[in-house]
């Protein structure tokens, strides 16, 4: 997608800037997690619709 938006060498770039400072492992999604904006139910709909099949507990 960079490639195709910004030319080879700029997208391989820009690609290479996203996963290196910008990709944080799935865990630190649910470790950050605060009911501000999305309710825990809400959170465990989004979680489902990602792929994670556990029951998400907040310990806030």
């Amino acid at each position: 997608m960079c490639k195709d938006r910004l030319g080879k060498k700029r997208g391989e770039e820009e690609a290479n800037d996203i996963l290196k400072n910008d990709l944080h492992p799935f865990n630190d999604v649910l470790e950050r997690f605060i009911p501000n904006n999305d309710s825990v139910e809400e959170f465990n709909i989004r979680l489902k619709e990602m792929g994670y099949m556990d029951e998400f507990k907040f310990n806030g």
